[in-house]
């Protein structure tokens, strides 16, 4: 893996954190809807206990998601770690624009007031300097 293959893991990573979240969102709303009771005068069947293991179920399903999340966190600090580790402020500022915040190149040129080239000429130093400390 290259490293800026392995920079871009924290974009893919926070992708994934908004999906997981948006799923847990759900399953527990739903966990949450089986567990209401229903207000009805109708007679009620022998059915609570089905309820509950589903609810059961569900929350399971949310304390998979919340551990994955955890993992994914663990290997985004990584990344972020590795960012803050480059010394030259100049370098660690393109990184932190473009694998953090997710700048676009013309973007991050903008914000440092740079030529786009010398952007990417940071960019370059910056991943070599990355790939030794990773290497290491």
């Amino acid at each position: 893996m290259t490293a800026k293959q392995w920079l871009m893991r924290a974009w893919h990573i926070e992708r994934r954190i908004d999906r997981l979240l948006q799923e847990r969102e759900a399953l527990s709303a739903r966990a949450d809807a089986v567990r209401s009771p229903v207000i009805s005068d109708m007679p009620r069947g022998g059915r609570r206990r089905d309820w509950t293991d589903a609810a059961d179920a569900l929350m399971d399903l949310c304390a998979d998601i919340d551990r994955e999340i955890r993992e994914l966190c663990r290997v985004k600090r990584e990344v972020i770690e590795a960012i803050d580790a480059v010394e030259d402020m100049r370098l660690r500022r393109v990184l932190e624009l473009r694998y953090r915040s997710y700048m676009s190149w013309e973007a991050i040129a903008g914000e440092l007031g740079y030529d786009i080239r010398w952007v990417y000429r940071l960019h370059g130093r910056a991943l070599l300097e990355v790939m030794s400390r990773e290497e290491r």
